[in-house]
């Protein structure tokens, strides 16, 4: 007992290990279960093995330093073999308005960092690390969205030419139902505002076109 309690020790002096974690690493050192699970029953004892406290631990670190999402700790902390039991007290130790603050503190410090050639190319690869690092699609959305974003003259000329496309694109198609005049250009403005393009916008691509 004494040369599996000392491998185990060793193995629990680099840093803090599951139940689970230790019992695997004595099987793979080919110690028996019995002589295992009594091991594990001493370092509990000494309370060198502490599931609950490896818990708090792991999201104290998260929280000041990784900073991941609920989904990615669920699956870090299941890989680690914690039970069904503990991983349903996750939600007191990282309650809902935490992971929110974590998830707009990242999207604040990447913002920066995020390349591409247009805001929305932008926005998607910020949304795109924030899911990565196992944010909820809603709350990564909500993140990316109350940044203050910054259009570049590249930005505007391409959400431009994106505008005038799909104004050509959605006249046609209403002038092939039998729409003109006043009624075929409130159309087309009611279904480009409908798209997210803000009515100024609109306005201005439609004073350069014949249509109307």
């Amino acid at each position: 007992m004494e040369k599996c309690m000392d491998a185990a020790v060793k193995y629990l002096s680099y840093q803090n290990r599951t139940e689970s974690e230790v019992r695997l690493y004595l099987q793979k050192k080919g110690f028996s279960e019995d002589l295992i699970s009594k091991v594990i029953m001493k370092l509990k004892e000494y309370h060198y093995v502490d599931d609950e406290q490896y818990l708090k631990s792991f999201l104290a670190t998260n929280q000041a330093v990784k900073k991941y999402g609920r989904k990615r700790i669920l699956n870090d902390l299941q890989k680690k073999g914690l039970s069904q039991e503990l991983l349903g007290r996750l939600d007191s130790h990282y309650p809902y308005k935490t992971e929110q603050k974590l998830c707009r503190e990242l999207a604040q410090k990447y913002e920066a960092s995020v390349k591409g050639k247009s805001l929305q190319e932008r926005q998607k690869k910020l949304y795109g690390k924030l899911i990565r690092l196992g944010y909820g699609n809603q709350m990564a959305l909500e993140a990316v969205n109350r940044l203050d974003w910054e259009e570049s003259l590249e930005d505007l000329e391409l959400r431009l030419e994106k505008l005038q496309k799909d104004f050509q694109k959605v006249t046609e198609r209403l002038q092939k139902k039998g729409y003109k005049g006043y009624e075929l250009k409130q159309r087309t403005l009611n279904t480009l505002a409908m798209r997210g393009y803000d009515y100024e916008s609109i306005q201005k691509v439609a004073q350069g076109e014949e249509n109307f």
